[in-house]
């Protein structure tokens, strides 16, 4: 009996020392200058990283390189080569987030769907959300989608003046608040059966400034306690405050939503109270009901608009792109009816200048850190275990051995391009079309709807306007174009508040859109 003992540790022991050799015969991953002492790369990164992260790329001549964050170690990963080897192929170590005590532990309770490390906890929400957004089940949403969205347009064609039911005089706006308030509505529709009334409804408002301020919290920039975990022992340290009131006001704001749905007599069908009557079956309690409907909102409202917003931006730049999407619409479409997510592949011009503002504009350049939890190798290089590891979407977004001219934004590269970008995220990732959707186990679970949003929302935004500029004008006297190098960096990319004019194309649109509510109301 000792003598097995002996010879398991021994083995054990042999196993230690032979992989501590092996990692001292790899390499060190490539590093840029600049690291200080205990604070290593931080503060170097400028006000946009993933800018950072792209000239770091060049300046080392290697896609795959490390820095260090404060205390801690980050992975840049920016090929498309580098992607798929890691975080798709080696998606079992690859797959997990850092046990954060900002994000995770404090802001949710240990109870977040997005930031949970890959756990059981994680596996089991994610098949949740997975059952409700798989592709077989968008088209149920389609009705929530279509109302959603006409709503949006008839909002537009009426600013300022909904209340007098005047129709617009071409006021300029900046279109974010209006293009959240028609993501949030969906998602919200899908998840509590219910909608906001307009941007200026106190509840829109309410969840809107709940998801701004997350998006600003969990952004590189807020996350100094992570970087630097003395700081959970700094008594009232101000990130750590921020997180515990953010908690208190998101956990109200859901609790109100959830109460609606227990005491709504009519039991009115909806997945949060499908989820309730099942919670004890599922392993639930309360706080991972609200949690969960938390991260959907967040994450079906933010990204969508984001992406939105900034197209509508490149739009207003390019009157001429905007014109041949109106040709192919007026011939594929019509006038007397809207463009359905049943037309995506007889619109390819329409679907290309979606795909092409995934790559060019897309909501986020670096996608939320993956984390793995043991010693790894690549190409000879040592990825040491307790690192995040980065998506630099940024990098293979404007790489031009993938995208020739990649500052030029060009819907034509894509026309040929049929498949799904759902489809291309399970394939090989070099010929994924972007990486927006992240990467591997932990691609965006929701990216089947988010297509669908994104082509219903965009195509009948142009079916229905001319998205004007309206910039000062310049010494040509002609609209100086929007600055798309100018961006509020939080987890999701903003533009920079910029106005467009939304024209309606002609008198079908007040037609199709107004009338029907006098014919039907």
């Amino acid at each position: 009996m000792i003598f097995y003992v002996i010879l398991i540790i021994s083995l054990a022991y042999a196993c230690i020392l032979l992989r501590r050799n092996r990692h001292k015969s790899l390499r060190a991953l490539p590093t840029p200058p600049g690291s200080r002492f205990f604070f290593g790369h931080y503060g170097n990164l400028g006000p946009k990283p993933h800018e950072t992260f792209t000239r770091w790329k060049e300046e080392l001549g290697s896609d795959i390189y490390s820095i260090k964050m404060g205390q801690t170690n980050w992975v840049i990963l920016n090929s498309d080569k580098a992607i798929g080897e890691l975080i798709q192929k080696r998606g079992a170590i690859y797959s997990s987030r850092q046990d954060s005590e900002l994000i995770f532990r404090i802001l949710s309770r240990g109870k977040s769907f997005g930031s949970s490390p890959y756990n059981d906890h994680y596996r089991k929400l994610r098949a949740i959300v997975a059952r409700l957004l798989s592709v077989h089940k968008i088209a149920s949403f389609f009705p929530i989608i279509d109302t959603c969205t006409r709503d949006l347009l008839r909002d537009l064609l009426y600013i300022p003046n909904k209340e007098q039911g005047e129709l617009s005089k071409g006021l300029a706006i900046f279109p974010r608040s209006y293009i959240r308030r028609t993501t949030m509505n969906i998602i919200m529709n899908i998840l509590f059966g219910r909608k906001t009334k307009g941007i200026n409804d106190p509840m829109f408002k309410r969840i809107d400034k709940l998801v701004m301020r997350v998006s600003e919290l969990a952004s590189i920039s807020g996350r100094s306690m992570d970087f630097f975990p003395i700081l959970r022992y700094v008594p009232n340290y101000s990130q750590k405050k921020e997180a515990y009131a953010l908690r208190d006001e998101t956990e109200s704001a859901y609790d109100g939503l959830f109460q609606e749905i227990k005491n709504d007599k009519n039991k009115n069908p909806c997945f949060i109270r499908d989820l309730w009557e099942r919670r004890e079956k599922e392993g639930l309690d309360e706080l991972d009901v609200i949690h969960l409907s938390s991260n959907l909102i967040f994450a079906g409202t933010d990204t969508v608009s984001g992406s939105i917003t900034w197209l509508l931006a490149v739009l207003a730049n390019n009157p001429q792109i905007q014109a041949e999407a109106h040709q192919e619409l007026d011939k594929i479409v019509g006038r007397t009816r809207l463009p359905n997510y049943s037309d995506t592949l007889a619109l390819p011009y329409t679907r290309s200048i979606i795909r092409e503002g995934q790559r060019y504009c897309p909501p986020t350049f670096a996608a939320v850190p993956h984390y793995i939890e043991q010693d790894d190798e690549y190409m000879g290089y040592h990825i040491p275990k307790d690192s995040f590891v980065i998506i630099n979407n940024h990098a293979t977004s404007f790489d031009p051995t993938r995208h020739p001219n990649p500052y030029v934004f060009d819907p034509k590269r894509w026309l040929n391009v049929n498949l799904t970008s759902a489809a291309l995220a399970n394939g090989p990732q070099e010929k994924r079309d972007h990486f927006s959707f992240g990467g591997g186990r932990r691609t965006c679970v929701g990216i089947n709807l988010a297509e669908c949003e994104l082509f219903v929302i965009l195509s009948r935004l142009l079916w229905a306007f001319n998205i004007e500029n309206a910039s000062p004008l310049g010494k040509d006297n002609q609209p100086m174009p929007i600055d798309l190098g100018k961006a509020i960096v939080g987890l999701t990319l903003w533009p920079m508040e910029y106005h467009v004019r939304f024209l309606p194309r002609g008198d079908w649109v007040k037609s199709l859109l107004i009338d029907e509510i006098v014919r039907n109301p």
